[in-house]
């Protein structure tokens, strides 16, 4: 699977963001200098809830029920920081004026603070936009990667391809390699992904995985092994209604557990999925 950076794509992407940055100047200078503050500290805390949910949510599910789709997790989280979002920019229409509210050197001095609140807004936005485009040309690469193994040309999937000819045009060329280093996401976190996904697609690397002695010695908590055995989580394991692990005592118990937490933190993830995933990379 050869899928090159885009010139095509890297232009577009380039026009993208400069219409972006134009119109959040715009939009800023209309709101003026205390809503457009509002509205980007409004998208730092969303950002951070979404991130902070997600991340949560996705190592429950792969430590505890061995499911790395990111599909709830993301929506999980996406919805946890479009409530946050939206909460904190209704307070602020309620609370205060637009620019055009005001006559004077008060209305250029607002739409001024505006516009510069309005261009860190955007430019905060194209910043976790990268995370985002990386991590959907990540799917694409392990769609391709499902699809080769099938027997199957990369051709034969165009929406995977999409992603990752547009994944590659933003990782290339000189502002590829800085766009990486500013990137909200760790190379490690990308890895890790693809590795679990991978894991999660192959009994002989799961098993891997699971009899790995840093596995063992994790599920062998008390906490975890409650878990493991709890009727009502098996219940909504096997009919995909994970609402009913809000309530669960032992899930819980666990997140109030500070040893639980530390076995979290002490666990070395990419090294147990390098060592489980290595022949399914080789093949």
């Amino acid at each position: 699977m050869t899928i090159l950076p885009s010139s095509e794509w890297q232009k577009i992407l380039l026009i993208i963001a400069v219409i972006w940055l134009l119109m959040e100047l715009w939009r800023g200078w209309r709101l003026g200098l205390i809503r457009g503050l509002l509205k980007f500290i409004a998208l730092i805390l969303a950002w951070f809830a979404g991130s902070a949910a997600t991340s949560m949510l996705h190592a429950l599910l792969l430590f505890l029920f061995h499911i790395s789709s990111p599909l709830i997790p993301g929506s999980a989280g996406l919805i946890l920081g479009l409530i946050v979002y939206f909460l904190v920019n209704g307070v602020s229409s309620l609370l205060f004026k637009k620019t055009n509210h005001y006559r004077g050197f008060m209305q250029v001095f607002l739409g001024i603070g505006g516009a510069c609140w309005g261009l860190l807004f955007g430019l905060f936005f194209l910043w976790g936009s990268i995370s985002a485009v990386r991590s959907l040309g990540l799917l694409g690469e392990i769609r391709l990667l499902t699809s080769e193994k099938k027997g199957l040309p990369p051709s034969a999937d165009p929406v995977a391809c999409n992603l990752v000819s547009i994944k590659r045009a933003l990782e290339g060329g000189p502002w590829g390699v800085w766009l990486m280093q500013v990137d909200p996401l760790s190379s490690l976190f990308y890895e890790n992904t693809k590795n679990t996904i991978m894991m999660l697609s192959d009994h002989e690397a799961l098993a891997r995985f699971l009899n790995d002695p840093n596995t063992q010695h994790f599920i062998a908590h008390p906490l975890m092994q409650k878990m493991l055995h709890d009727p009502q989580i098996q219940l909504a394991i096997s009919s995909g209604n994970f609402m009913l692990l809000l309530g669960n005592k032992n899930i819980h118990r666990a997140f109030n557990d500070p040893t639980l937490w530390q076995q979290i933190k002490s666990f070395n993830l990419s090294t147990t999925l390098n060592a489980a995933t290595n022949q399914v990379i080789k093949q």
